[in-house]
């Protein structure tokens, strides 16, 4: 049975004005993909290449851009998107409180009572995923790279603030696949610091090398 799922024409129109026509249909689909098998899909480009109607040269070429443009992250071998994480927890806990809700129904007062005092303790353990998924608001979780001499936490408490402020949360995947990325780009020769004002100053969602002011200018950050 397929899915239904709210979708916010604005959000996609404005996060996507960087993308192509093609590219923007590509990632409508994945979209569409992991909110009706609500959660990532398979990292597949046969797969996904037939539903999107190209070849697989051509999608791996539309997945590599959109991967750059922080719209879609493949983790583990499975191809997701951050704010679908969220929305996919959320609908979730929404479900599970409204079954809740109907199951109380036609049940006497002093019962209810009762049923009040677990449903406390119910309520805070089906928060737990979510908890897991967002990170806490004023201490910022940091990835493994955090315990190297390099790694500036300053800067990445600069990032995570920023992130949130254009509601792009740090997730457990997104600070895993942020840690990696800020690890590889030092390897190359940027410094991590200046990675991360770059996109903190660019409201970016992901990181990139540094290319000097003249090419940063022209880079089209993540929405």
């Amino acid at each position: 049975m397929s899915r239904w799922y709210k979708r916010c024409g604005a959000d996609f129109i404005h996060g996507t004005m960087s993308l192509t026509l093609e590219e923007k249909g590509a990632y409508s689909l994945c979209l569409d993909l992991i909110y009706d098998r609500g959660g990532p899909i398979p990292d597949d480009a046969r797969w996904i290449s037939g539903v999107c109607g190209v070849s697989i040269r051509k999608w791996n070429s539309l997945r590599e851009r959109l991967i750059g443009a922080g719209k879609i992250y493949v983790l583990d071998g499975m191809l997701s998107n951050f704010r679908a994480d969220l929305e996919l927890v959320s609908t979730e806990l929404q479900r599970r409180n409204q079954a809740e809700s109907g199951a109380k129904g036609g049940r006497k007062s002093a019962e209810k009572r009762v049923d009040q005092n677990k449903n406390k303790d119910l309520a805070q353990a089906t928060l737990k995923p979510i908890e897991e998924i967002r990170i806490d608001k004023k201490e910022p979780p940091y990835p493994p790279q955090a315990g190297e001499d390099w790694f500036p936490k300053n800067e990445w408490d600069d990032y995570a603030k920023m992130r949130r402020s254009i509601r792009k949360p740090m997730t457990v995947a997104a600070i895993k696949i942020a840690g990696n990325k800020l690890s590889e780009l030092r390897d190359a020769g940027s410094d991590p610091r200046k990675v991360l004002q770059q996109s903190v100053m660019n409201s970016w969602q992901g990181l990139f090398e540094i290319r000097g002011a003249a090419k940063a200018s022209t880079v089209t950050g993540p929405c």
